[in-house]
């Protein structure tokens, strides 16, 4: 077989190979002079990007009521010649119920952006407030990514929006009015108000027999409500307020309820006191009343944190019975101790009483409500709802044996406690108990 000839594939190689390299020389001349192009905008947006300034509208400082949901507002302006899209982000502390909220939108110029956040307070407290992030692009080629602005503080503080609000429906259907002040009013109270001849009606326990001697007729005491008595708040700061009920936790609701407490009796002239304790007594604010005093109030009940430590109800109450002189309303918020400490309840209620008045606002699980009267479909769920009914009945059995010994119970949700603990004592005053 006679092999072809060789010349023309030579030649024909080298001519496929001559073009290849023509192509690719010129691709890269291409690619290279792309590159270049790329460059030279990507450095002339740098330089664009780099030369806009920005201003943030923003407050210096905010102040937030936990457990209510506030709008942030922010407004943002630059002094760009051309649209930008902007990236808008801003980071939150732990205090509130998320860690960053981001916006995009489309900045033309002499345009103002404005951004509304709306945020949870979920915890007390003092923090600073990073300044937001911006990032920003004309032609998506560069990113600038730059802060704007400078750092503000965030507060936390207990529900002063609540206690407003209640300050307004108060002015316009009960206790005071339009400024008016409670007069004296006659009934079984325990301050003196007069001697007068006995009618039809009146109690034979209320005469008084040395001046029924000395006028020959029988006459009978009278006495008026007090307008100002007092209330003692203390708040339970033991382990198990820490535990979180939706968005707070046990203590943030007992804190919320106890302020919107302290201003009702305030409204009624009432003297408020307010003291924290766990293992024992960590002070609080002495009875007062006024403007002033409830922010001495406030300010306490903003810094209480939950501690780990165990409740010591006795030495509470044997710390109370020291120090208070006058018969006093005792409010303790606090969670039902569990079965082998429950006794102790008992006994601190028991050492205060008759000498005072104990009110126990306590807050129920809903979970384990839920599974105790919820009736079991498997035998996983028997276990279940076999313990959470033991845990539900002796719960049930404490608070029967607090009524006994002479303690009036509240027990709620976590986000009924503030309504049901006022109806409590505005209860107490109506029946005048106290």
């Amino acid at each position: 077989m006679r092999p072809g000839p060789l010349l023309p594939r030579v030649v024909g190689i080298l001519a496929v190979a001559s073009i290849a390299i023509a192509l690719v020389d010129w691709a890269v001349w291409l690619i290279g002079a792309g590159a270049l192009i790329v460059l030279a905008v990507s450095i002339s947006e740098l330089v664009e990007l780099r030369a806009i300034t920005f201003q943030l509208d923003r407050k210096g400082s905010f102040a937030m009521s936990l457990g209510d949901v506030a709008t942030v507002p922010m407004a943002l302006t630059a002094d760009n010649r051309k649209p930008l899209e902007i990236q808008f982000r801003q980071v939150w502390p732990s205090l509130l119920d998320r860690q960053q909220t981001v916006y995009s939108a489309t900045l033309n110029p002499n345009e103002r952006a404005t951004f509304n956040l709306d945020i949870r307070a979920i915890a007390r407290g003092s923090t600073a407030l990073r300044p937001p992030t911006i990032a920003l692009t004309r032609r998506g080629l560069i990113e600038r990514v730059t802060d704007v602005g400078s750092a503000a503080e965030l507060s936390v503080i207990p529900n002063i929006a609540a206690v407003g609000r209640l300050h307004r429906l108060l002015n316009q259907f009960i206790l005071r009015g339009h400024g008016s002040r409670n007069s004296p009013r006659l009934g079984k109270g325990r301050d003196f108000e007069r001697l007068r001849d006995l009618v039809d009606g009146d109690d034979l326990r209320d005469v008084a027999w040395k001046a029924t001697a000395r006028h020959g007729k029988l006459i009978v005491r009278e006495f008026r409500v007090e307008r100002s008595q007092n209330i003692v708040i203390c708040v339970d700061r033991g382990h198990r307020m820490a535990q979180r009920v939706g968005w707070l936790s046990r203590l943030d609701h007992a804190v919320n309820t106890a302020l919107l407490l302290a201003y009702v009796a305030n409204r009624i002239e009432d003297r408020i006191g307010i003291q924290s304790f766990s293992s024992k007594v960590d002070g609080g604010v002495a009875s007062g009343g006024g403007a002033t005093h409830l922010r001495s109030l406030t300010r306490f009940v903003t810094a209480l944190e939950p501690g780990y430590a165990h409740t010591d109800y006795p030495a509470l109450a044997h710390g109370l019975r020291r120090t208070l002189r006058k018969r006093s309303l005792i409010v303790v918020f606090t969670m039902l101790p569990h079965l082998e400490i429950g006794d102790e309840l008992v006994k601190a209620v028991s050492v205060l009483h008759p000498n005072h008045l104990v009110l126990i606002a306590v807050q129920f699980d809903p979970t384990l409500d839920a599974i105790a009267h919820t009736p079991p479909r498997s035998s996983r769920e028997l276990s279940k709802f076999l313990v959470a009914r033991d845990l539900w009945e002796a719960r049930t059995g404490l608070i029967k044996d607090l009524q006994s010994r002479g303690a009036l119970v509240v027990d709620s949700r976590p986000g009924e406690l503030a309504t049901d603990s006022i109806n409590a004592y505005l209860d107490v005053k109506r029946r005048q108990i106290l």
